[in-house]
């Protein structure tokens, strides 16, 4: 454990020095960020740094968080992490990527730096959309109330409601795949 923890530190030093130097040169830099949950539960952000001059991506590790983080937290947690390695998220950093989370879109309204959603996390919710949304649940429950009761219906009915079943036709699926190839074009076809 003792030679991995002196690698990482290592790496770490040599980041820093690779970070100073850019810095001193005048780059700016982007940041991709994920929230990440192991097995266990513990909740982690992943963040990575990109460097479009070098078209490089340097990997800073997983950062801890505890208990809640609203957006509030989780730019003061990203500000920290990247002093670690000399960046600063007010003068380095131009842009963000991320999932289209709300504490993400928060993060973004609230920092200074330009956000752009995940196009894949876009692509498999619009899919997810349009597959498994129907026009009408299958099958569907309707409580009617039925007031114009008989006499003698009242002392057979436990209550003045009644369930009525209903069904509709099977999902059109071609019409489906049809909706998930024009989103895919779209996206695909997007600046």
């Amino acid at each position: 454990m003792k030679l991995l923890i002196e690698d990482f530190e290592q790496k770490k030093v040599n980041l820093c020095e690779k970070f100073k130097q850019m810095v001193h040169d005048g780059r700016k830099l982007s940041i991709s960020v994920d929230e990440f949950t192991s097995i266990r539960g513990r909740r982690y952000f992943g963040l990575n740094i990109h460097d479009s001059f070098n078209n490089a991506t340097y990997n800073t590790g997983l950062v801890r968080i505890l208990g809640s983080c609203p957006a509030e937290d989780m730019l003061i947690i990203i500000k920290n992490h990247l002093n670690d390695f000399g960046i600063s998220l007010d003068k380095d950093i131009v842009g963000s990527t991320q999932d289209g989370a709300a504490i993400n879109k928060k993060f973004i309204r609230i920092s200074n730096i330009i956000g752009q959603f995940c196009f894949n996390h876009a692509i498999h919710l619009a899919v997810c959309d349009s597959l498994y949304t129907n026009k009408q649940n299958n099958d569907e429950y309707t409580v009617e109330d039925s007031n114009d009761i008989d006499d003698e219906d009242t002392f057979e009915m436990a209550t003045d409601f009644e369930i009525i079943e209903t069904s509709i036709d099977n999902i059109d699926h071609h019409h489906l795949l049809k909706i998930s190839r024009k989103i895919v074009k779209f996206i695909k076809i997007s600046p």
